[in-house]
């Protein structure tokens, strides 16, 4: 009976206060949407390390694109295959696209559960990275062999550079979570621009100095492009594992008083001898 009136007393108490609140909007209603300017997801770049994974990115992805369009070039002239034939020869490119996507995800969630940082993803994006560098060479320069070869250098430039990607957008969006549309639209922006000015110029350079310099020019670039970042995540990574050897070595000692204080005290015996009667 008490617990009943005092429901009954917490009710008509609430009622009361409901009624003597004025009708009006909410005391803390919800922020009004607002559209972020076009320009800012470029302020990012003002970061060292963001701007050089968006330039690497971004010359990776120009020679990917460079590839696309010299291909069915090559495959005409080359080799006299027709719109089909060459829509065909494009598979084996879709192909180690989807397989590089797959391979970089998996060591992505495999360095990050070993290093326990963000930065193990730029490892998987360097490694990916140094695969396509000998696969851009050996398209400018094998495209004359044999009609295979550059179906399978293109195979070779699609697995490495789906495998970067992928790794590419995962360090950016863990870097910056809150605002990964931002930091995802400054790459693909840094990405689109330089594939443009690198088609516009390749198409032409293509036809002066060949395919076999040019690509090996964008392979050199992409080169140096991984220098600054392979000597970042090394200094990252040997501070991360220098923090967690201390770490390690400063709470030993703590767990070991603890493990000593829990033991029981173990009773000592003393072997008293025999004295002899007087």
């Amino acid at each position: 009976n008490r617990a009943a009136e005092s429901s009954a007393k917490q009710t008509t108490d609430g009622e009361k206060a409901n009624a003597a609140e004025p009708a009006g909007p909410l005391t803390n209603p919800i922020p009004k949407p607002k559209l972020a300017g076009p320009w800012e997801p470029l302020l990012f770049l003002r970061f060292p390390m963001f701007a050089w994974l968006a330039w690497t990115v971004g010359v990776g992805m120009a020679a990917c694109y460079l590839t696309i369009v010299i291909f069915p070039i090559i495959m005409a002239v080359e080799y006299g295959l027709d719109e089909l034939l060459i829509g065909l020869a494009y598979l084996p490119f879709g192909v180690g696209g989807m397989l590089g996507s797959q391979v970089g995800g998996t060591l992505c969630k495999i360095l990050q559960k070993k290093y326990l940082i963000k930065e193990s993803q730029i490892v998987v994006f360097l490694t990916g990275l140094i695969f396509v560098v000998p696969s851009l060479v050996l398209f400018g320069w094998t495209q004359h062999y044999h009609i295979s070869a550059p179906m399978v250098t293109s195979a070779g430039v699609g697995f490495g550079l789906s495998w970067c990607f992928g790794a590419a957008l995962s360090y950016a969006t863990q870097w910056q979570p809150e605002q990964a549309g931002g930091v995802t639209s400054c790459l693909q922006l840094v990405q689109f621009g330089l594939s443009c000015v690198c088609i516009a110029v390749g198409a032409t350079l293509s036809d002066v100095v060949g395919n076999g310099p040019l690509f090996t020019f964008m392979a050199g670039l992409l080169l140096v492009s991984l220098v600054p970042g392979g000597v970042y995540v090394i200094l990252v990574i040997r501070r991360s594992e220098r923090a967690r050897r201390n770490e390690a070595n400063s709470s030993a000692p703590e767990t070991t008083a603890a493990t000593n204080a829990e033991k029981p005290a173990t009773p000592t015996s003393t072997s008293e001898k025999p004295t002899a009667d007087v």
